[in-house]
């Protein structure tokens, strides 16, 4: 298992969204199966809702 933060700044269109210049970022994890010291199964999941959130894509909620 890992836990990450990746971030940018948002040059292109993503999403939909016209470039803003915004620094963006996120945090997930990811779970990995083994199996002969290979990875043969993963799972990641990231915080999605803040990710839409920093662009304007979806609104905070308050």
């Amino acid at each position: 298992m890992s836990y990450y933060t990746a971030s940018g700044t948002h040059t292109g269109e993503l999403w939909g969204i016209e470039p803003t210049g915004l620094e963006m970022s996120t945090g997930g994890i990811a779970i990995y199966r083994f199996k002969d010291g290979k990875v043969v199964e993963s799972w990641h999941q990231y915080d999605r809702l803040g990710a839409f959130q920093q662009p304007g894509l979806v609104p905070e909620m308050g």
